[in-house]
């Protein structure tokens, strides 16, 4: 009952902001995500249940996920 709980409860918080620009919203959970700079499989499923709301496509999560990790990187390491 709690997955369901939680996708109903991410729809409902979805369905209020009315994301335009849908894959900049995805992109700005990943970066909340990764603020403590670790992806851990929890946080990776809830941006794929994310992202399945908003029917952003799996090649298009895979492309914001090695951008923002990369961007990461680039913020921790100062390396490019």
């Amino acid at each position: 009952a709690e997955t369901s709980d939680e996708v109903t409860y991410l729809q409902y918080l979805i369905k209020l902001i009315h994301p335009v620009n849908e894959l900049a919203l995805y992109s700005y959970c990943f970066e909340l995500v990764l603020s403590d700079t670790i992806l851990e499989d929890q946080e990776e499923k809830l941006l794929e249940k994310i992202a399945s709301i908003m029917e952003i496509e799996t090649s298009e999560q895979q492309t914001i996920k090695k951008l923002m990790l990369q961007r990461k990187v680039v913020q921790t390491h100062r390396i490019f």
